[in-house]
């Protein structure tokens, strides 16, 4: 029985280095797992709990997936492993969720040799929960592993960062992940309009977001459709937000702020006319320069700023979306040219 998540080959170097530290004993009591969403970074802390936990994985770091300690894992029932994230339909970790860990690593481990704890989305702790799980990384219990998952590490406590050994997943082989996107798409019989570079330009070279995307684009394009219809006044600001607000309200807020940086760094001189490679959104070079062009390069960047700042809320706490849109599309509004 396979207990074992999938193997992504972008993570043979990061799994190498990590599997050399396990069978040499010097494995970090903490590790932490940074980069972008997408890279597959659960999947990878998800490995490395039943590398640890399994009795009898080979060497190549593969559970053995018949030992008990497996096929608890695969029943989702094992009482080593403690996986700690946002409740659903919530956006923080509460201190009450790191907490109640504390009695559990307390124990000695029922089967084998540790207890496992995954923090997924660690940025999404609040201020309380994050000292209370620096208190435990600064005294770790004896056999216990924690394995911090972060798509956004500068917004962790820089105590908790010093704390853990880090595996960085923010530069990927290009090659390797182009060739496992083209495969999927392949297996999937999915068809693709663009390069596939271009697409994993998109998703910020994360394979696993970049498939996603390709699910959205239909919608992403109805956004941009949206902004060019009411920068041509062919729709009011309250019917272009009701637009965005079709797809995910997150998403919409990405790839508006992702057009509008092309557009500052096409203001700023950083793009050549010539050199489409250059542009992040390679599929709307010309509309993002003509668009671009029409405005004044502080506009865009005050723009910015709102974008950014109504992400954060949109993310981090309980406001309406349908407020947030209204207040963008007003604001894209209110810089156009007289």
């Amino acid at each position: 029985m396979d207990t074992e998540a999938p193997i992504f080959p972008w993570h043979d170097k990061l799994w190498l280095q990590l599997l050399n530290s396990f069978q040499q004993h010097r494995l970090s009591h903490a590790t932490l797992l940074a980069g972008t969403q997408g890279m597959g970074k659960l999947h990878f802390a998800q490995r490395l709990a039943h590398l640890v936990l399994c009795k009898n994985p080979d060497v190549h770091g593969k559970a053995c997936g018949v030992c008990k300690s497996c096929l608890l894992l695969a029943a989702q029932t094992h009482p080593d492993l403690h996986i700690v994230q946002p409740e659903t339909g919530k956006k923080i970790i509460r201190i009450d969720d790191i907490r109640a860990l504390l009695p559990k690593v307390a124990l000695t481990p029922k089967y084998h040799r540790s207890h496992v704890v995954i923090v997924y989305l660690a940025e999404q702790m609040n201020d309380n929960a994050a000292n209370s799980l620096l208190k435990l990384l600064e005294e770790p219990p004896p056999h216990t592993l924690l394995i911090l998952i972060s798509h956004q590490t500068a917004q962790l406590l820089p105590t908790l960062r010093s704390r853990c050994q880090h595996m960085d997943f923010s530069q990927p082989p290009v090659a390797v992940c182009q060739a496992w996107l083209q495969t999927q798409l392949q297996a999937q019989n999915k068809q693709l309009d663009m390069p596939v570079n271009c697409l994993l330009t998109l998703s910020a070279n994360a394979p696993l977001s970049a498939l996603l995307l390709l699910d959205k684009l239909p919608q992403r394009d109805a956004v941009f459709q949206a902004l060019m219809a009411l920068k041509q006044e062919k729709q009011d600001p309250i019917n272009t937000a009701i637009h965005w607000l079709e797809t995910a309200p997150d998403d919409s807020i990405l790839w508006l702020t992702d057009w509008l940086m092309d557009m500052i760094r096409w203001r700023s001189g950083g793009f050549t006319a010539s050199s489409q490679a250059q542009w992040h959104n390679q599929d709307k070079v010309d509309a993002l320069q003509q668009l671009a062009d029409s405005y004044a390069l502080s506009d865009l960047f005050q723009l910015l700023d709102l974008h950014l700042q109504n992400y954060q809320q949109l993310k981090y706490s309980n406001v309406r979306p349908q407020g947030l849109m209204q207040e963008l599309a007003l604001a894209w509004v209110g810089i156009m040219p007289a």
